[in-house]
């Protein structure tokens, strides 16, 4: 549940609803819905598997067999990353199943959003089953090719990540920690910064973006594994916020709004 995400609860939290809708009652309409849209991205596209190619028998046999060649897992790195390329690079992959993947997630994001969101009491819903929130035909017309736009954006980004041969991280930072300038940035409610103000001492009240951080791989022995020596579509890791990692400084900062001094 992506309110899990956005406020750190642990998932045996009980009336999380109820809890959730406090919380956002405290932020701006703008604020809550870059968290939480952030935090669908997050966990549907970037740390979900991309079906860029289904490991069928055929592709299982193709991959055993050049395993067994002498040049081994190295020679099944390679092929597999030009196979993986062609794919992601293929009209139908980029005009097909990204609209259709877009579509699908957008409508998922507006139906889980609806509960937070909803204009009255009965949700409403387009023919194909995207919530409306009540709002006016414009409005949820505009909030829709939004969604689909962020979800294409960032299935396109995810399925080219795929193709190199690196592990990324998305780090979101849970309210109450403590403001780290070398891994955050601050905006108000409104979306607005200033680099200029000092921040030391306060604490996370949300976090509408999460640090994006490279891990690099293991080079790759000849005689890994085909598991080991295929391209990855899982490639986001999980690390918990206090965990160490290779680069101190993300490669993009967080974006948090932080509370205000007691």
């Amino acid at each position: 549940m992506l309110v899990y995400k956005v406020f750190g609860f642990p998932e045996s939290a009980t009336e999380v609803l109820h809890t959730a809708r406090n919380l956002l009652s405290k932020l701006s309409t703008q604020a809550a819905m870059r968290a939480l849209t952030s935090a669908a991205v997050r966990e549907w596209v970037f740390k979900a598997d991309l079906p860029i190619f289904e490991a069928g028998r055929g592709l299982k046999h193709y991959r055993e067999c050049i395993r067994e060649d002498h040049e081994g897992a190295l020679l099944l790195r390679t092929l597999d990353l030009a196979a993986l390329s062609k794919c992601v690079k293929s009209k139908e992959f980029r005009e097909e199943f990204i609209p259709q993947r877009a579509e699908s997630l957008a409508i998922q994001l507006s139906n889980t959003l609806a509960p937070f969101f909803l204009e009255g009491d009965s949700p409403l819903f387009d023919w194909d089953g995207f919530s409306t929130w009540g709002e006016g035909l414009e409005e949820w017309k505009d909030r829709r090719c939004r969604f689909v736009a962020i979800f294409t954006q960032a299935l396109m980004t995810k399925a080219d990540l795929c193709l190199n041969i690196k592990d990324y991280e998305l780090l979101s930072y849970v309210p109450g920690t403590k403001f780290d300038k070398t891994t955050m940035t601050v905006e108000t409610m409104e979306g607005l910064s200033n680099d200029t103000a000092n921040y030391e001492g306060r604490e996370v009240l949300l976090c509408v973006n999460p640090a994006f951080y490279l891990h690099p791989r293991d080079e790759l022995s000849k005689d890994a594994t085909v598991a080991n020596a295929i391209i990855p579509t899982v490639n986001f890791i999980s690390k918990g916020q206090d965990n160490s990692r290779p680069f101190i400084q993300p490669l993009l900062e967080a974006v948090v709004i932080l509370s205000e001094n007691d």
